[in-house]
């Protein structure tokens, strides 16, 4: 879906059950609408209609509803400017320290052609493309005038610049740069795993779960425990919170640190005194009457 724009698979069904769900590729599969407005998929060189309510279609950008976009067109002016500046490095190294001049040849009169050939006469013998001319001592006559044009380094850094190339697929894809292996030096894991999940995951999931949901009729939702998960002492200490606040059984605190089940750990406890949460009723009902009877005994 990412890098072509859609993504398909097919629900297989008997009757309502669903059997199974099978990936297509997007080279197989095409996307129709009929005059009522109704969308229908053609799939295979066999041309097989299927109905748009057996076909799982993602995509997350789309300009008319029906296709995708690949977040990927973002970045075509990007992919130029990085071509172009492919070349500029190239051939700032291949005419080796000349790099870009002007050659005057004076008290001359030169066509067109004889222009470029006292060009190409002078790149050849004093340019670094095959490797040999580099740092070569350049001759000139009298006849001739040879001046260097300054070239800004730091252009060259930032064509020659990995990050620069990685923060536009970063934007592109709506991903923290710090996922694609450029260091952020105010942000902890916890933080990290908190951003990525609000900002860019849960676009990608509000896409799947609606498509999911709506297709399958059921609710489905995404864990995103383990993008929560940082040390084993927090984790243990979360676990045990969560355990004491009833939210969690036992066995279900136990699972979650990756222990096995014990006998009577599938109730939910209770802050009185970590009871059963079931039995607190008659543990209150039974420390009410010991107290009546303790009056009682003391009239």
């Amino acid at each position: 879906m990412l890098l072509n724009g859609n993504s398909f698979a097919e629900i297989k069904r008997k009757g309502q059950e669903v059997i199974s769900i099978e990936l297509l590729p997007n080279s197989l599969v095409t996307v129709k609408q009929n005059d009522n407005g109704v969308v229908y998929y053609v799939i295979g060189e066999k041309k097989r209609k299927v109905k748009a309510e057996n076909i799982l279609h993602f995509k997350y950008f789309t300009q008319d509803g029906l296709t995708g976009v690949p977040p990927l067109y973002a970045l075509r002016d990007e992919m130029k400017v990085q071509s172009a500046g492919n070349k500029t490095i190239f051939n700032f190294f291949s005419r080796g320290i000349n790099g870009s001049g002007i050659l005057k040849v004076n008290k001359s009169d030169l066509d067109t052609t004889a222009k470029r050939a006292i060009r190409e006469k002078f790149e050849e013998a004093n340019g670094s493309s095959d490797g040999n001319n580099a740092l070569r001592t350049i001759i000139l006559d009298e006849t001739m005038d040879y001046k260097t044009l300054e070239v800004n380094t730091d252009v060259l850094k930032l064509i020659n610049s990995s990050d620069w190339t990685t923060k536009q697929i970063a934007k592109a894809f709506g991903i923290s740069s710090e996922r694609l292996g450029v260091e952020s030096v105010h942000s902890s894991t916890i933080q990290s795993n908190l951003m990525y999940l609000q900002n860019t995951l849960v676009h990608y999931f509000s896409c799947f779960i609606s498509e999911i949901s709506k297709k399958l009729g059921k609710d489905f939702r995404f864990n995103t425990d383990r993008l929560m998960e940082t040390d084993p002492e927090t984790i243990m200490k979360n676990t045990l919170e969560q355990v004491r606040g009833s939210l969690l059984t036992i066995n279900e605190g136990r699972a979650k640190l990756g222990l096995p089940p014990q006998e009577g750990g599938d109730r939910l406890l209770a802050s009185l005194n970590y009871t059963y949460l079931d039995s607190l009723e008659s543990y209150q009902f039974r420390e009410q009457e010991g107290q009546n009877g303790t009056r009682k005994k003391s009239d």
